[in-house]
């Protein structure tokens, strides 16, 4: 199971003790993140990763001699962190997405909203869709209507110009908060 990197937020001795008192904090606190177990059995690398989510464990690995999933591999687990040997660390994944990933794509979000809003306002066929009830009423709906039934075309070509204003402002605040 490959898990993102994640924060270590605690680097700690396995023995009985210290992994009961881990589980009971991380239990207490919801953490959301893994929990890593590291040691040797004889000349065999043992490794186990346990996830939780709001302080429950959701999924279990463990890799040795024999690598086991899920309920079977927890108790395996559990025995490479009583060794007082073993290293066990507990790492905070969720945190990377907010500090690390979000940041990066944001650009790329700013540019799809930006399409978006800016196709929404070209499109006649997405706001009529959405319908011409008693609901809200879409800007590109009213240019349609003033143009094809009304013959309103002083209205209608101030209303392309106010949705082509708003297209601009979103391309300017792109340009101008994002690409510095």
């Amino acid at each position: 199971m490959e898990v993102p990197p994640g924060r270590v937020e605690r680097i700690s001795d396995g023995g009985s003790e210290a992994l009961r008192q881990i589980l009971s904090d991380l239990h207490g606190m919801k953490f959301n993140g893994v929990l890593r177990t590291s040691v040797f059995r004889g000349d065999v690398p043992s490794q186990g990763v346990l996830v939780f989510r709001d302080g429950d464990g959701v999924l279990a690995e463990h890799r040795g001699a024999e690598d086991v999933l899920g309920a079977t591999a927890v108790p395996e687990i559990l025995r490479d962190a009583s060794s007082e040997r073993a290293q066990i660390e507990d790492t905070v994944t969720a945190r990377v997405t907010r500090d690390i990933l979000v940041p990066m794509a944001a650009p790329a979000l700013a540019v799809s909203a930006v399409l978006i809003f800016s196709s929404m306002l070209a499109s006649f066929s997405i706001p009529l869709m959405l319908g011409r009830g008693s609901g809200a009423q879409m800007l590109m709906i009213d240019v349609y209507y003033r143009f094809g039934q009304h013959g309103d075309f002083e209205t209608a070509s101030a209303l392309g110009v106010v949705s082509y204003l708003l297209a601009m402002g979103a391309a300017l605040v792109y340009v101008r908060r994002l690409t510095r």
